[in-house]
């Protein structure tokens, strides 16, 4: 009897390792997983770290990243590169698509989106944004003084526009492209030499 014990002990040792070895591979894979998933698109620093994951550059050199999640929201991101650096970072997401859409919903889908990505890139909520010419002259003289019933109008679109503490320049911009799409675009400016003198809305950095 004794002897059998015996036998069975190394058996059940091992057995004991094989699930506890087992558990924590499990656990890391799900780990690993979840930083994947958690990742940003707005986190890349370099191209390098867009080809690690799959990405290559297209005709127009840049990265285009289709159907990714950003803020809760499903769309494309585009990174554009120049001399082998990243130069701005994008994300577009269609708030409405294929439905008619009048001020008070246009108002309502704009500030969730605003609301959403200013929470998650800890910005302060702009909530006047900047009011942008979207239409040609005779139009825009025309829109409604409501700017959300003239963003439904394609007559305006509605900027915001931020420099984090970082200096990085972000502006993000609601319109409506079409009849029944209303289209929400962010970008981080990590090169800005094109907005020299600009001053955004907010800046962090100060």
């Amino acid at each position: 009897m004794n002897k059998g014990k015996t036998a069975i002990l190394p058996i059940i040792l091992i057995a004991v390792i094989v699930l506890a070895v087992g558990a924590v591979c499990i656990f890391t894979a799900n780990m690993a997983d979840d930083e994947e998933m958690s990742k940003s698109v707005f986190d890349y620093a370099s191209p390098d770290e867009v080809r690690n994951n799959g990405y290559n550059l297209s005709v127009r050199n840049s990265f285009l990243l289709d159907g990714i999640e950003e803020f809760g929201y499903q769309g494309d991101a585009e990174i554009r590169v120049s001399d082998e650096k990243i130069t701005a970072i994008s994300f577009t997401s269609n708030l409405i698509e294929g439905d008619s859409f009048d001020g008070e919903k246009a108002k309502e889908e704009t500030k969730k989106f605003v609301s959403a990505y200013s929470e998650k890139l800890e910005m302060p909520l702009i909530e006047e944004p900047t009011t942008v010419q979207f239409t040609n002259t005779e139009e825009f003289e025309k829109r409604s003084q409501d700017s959300y019933v003239a963003l439904a109008e394609q007559c305006v679109l509605l900027e915001y526009s931020y420099r984090d503490a970082e200096g990085v320049l972000w502006i993000a911009q609601i319109y409506s492209p079409v009849d029944g799409k209303l289209t929400a675009l962010i970008t981080k400016y990590l090169d800005d030499s094109a907005f020299e003198g600009f001053e955004p809305q907010v800046n962090m950095k100060e």
